[in-house]
């Protein structure tokens, strides 16, 4: 369930950064295109989405189960001292 949660959010997140990046490439002036290469651009994008629709879901998938283990200790510990 959690898989489909984060593969669904990340999937609209690719989907809205892509259309932007589309939109901002679209409306830049010619003169930038001249002093960047295409094939860079393209490598340049095309890395940086690879890693939001890879390594982002594992870092965020992390970030959340260590937060709620911290969570979890911090409230044992709470419950522990006002019994003590």
């Amino acid at each position: 369930m959690r898989g489909f949660i984060f593969a669904k959010y990340f999937t609209i997140i690719s989907n809205s950064l892509y259309e932007k990046l589309v939109k901002k490439l679209l409306i830049v002036n010619c003169t930038w295109f001249a002093k960047n290469p295409v094939a860079r651009i393209i490598n340049r994008c095309t890395t940086e989405f690879t890693e939001i629709d890879t390594l982002l879901p594992i870092y965020l998938n992390s970030v959340l189960q260590n937060g709620f283990i911290l969570l979890g200790f911090t409230f044992l510990i709470m419950i522990k001292s006002y019994f003590v």
